[in-house]
């Protein structure tokens, strides 16, 4: 979309992690979407505003993303675990870095054993990781190209 760029980096100056895709799951009024991780207690989120654009905080998003080498460099543990095999766990990934707890998560790490259990409580109640902002923009400035997953608001067909 046009001013993508200039989005880009207004949003890497507030956020650790800027994705300007919006994607169509978030957006469910009964608070289930196709996405395990939304429902209706989802964490609410944060507006942050911009010269060109308002986001909002997100718990988890593809891997369509931006961040700075720094954050990336500081994150690669998690990068290197979740981004194995033909298809990388994107939301993995963002729920240990925004150290997202959701039950649903816990109750599905629980039905993993002890191990998992402890991993999952370690990682997000005593890990020393920092919690990673990740943002969103409304509207979108990029989208998917299935057209299930078209980020809302904007007339594809005319970009």
């Amino acid at each position: 979309m046009p001013g993508s760029r200039t989005a880009l980096l207004e949003g890497l100056e507030i956020a650790d992690y800027v994705t300007l895709y919006d994607h169509p799951d978030l957006y469910h009024p009964d608070g289930r979407g196709p996405s395990p991780f939304v429902h209706d207690g989802m964490p609410q989120s944060s507006i942050y505003l911009t010269a060109h654009s308002h986001w909002r905080s997100i718990i988890f998003a593809t891997f369509t993303f931006a961040a700075r080498v720094k954050t990336l460099l500081e994150d690669r543990d998690v990068w290197r675990r979740f981004c194995v095999g033909k298809n990388p766990y994107d939301v993995g990934a963002f729920t240990v870095l925004t150290k997202y707890d959701d039950l649903n998560e816990a109750k599905r790490v629980i039905k993993m054993g002890f191990g998992g259990l402890a991993n999952f409580v370690i990682e997000n109640f005593f890990s020393e990781r920092k919690k990673r902002l990740l943002i969103s923009p409304m509207p979108a400035f990029s989208t998917h190209t299935e057209t299930n997953y078209l980020s809302p608001l904007v007339d594809w067909s005319k970009v």
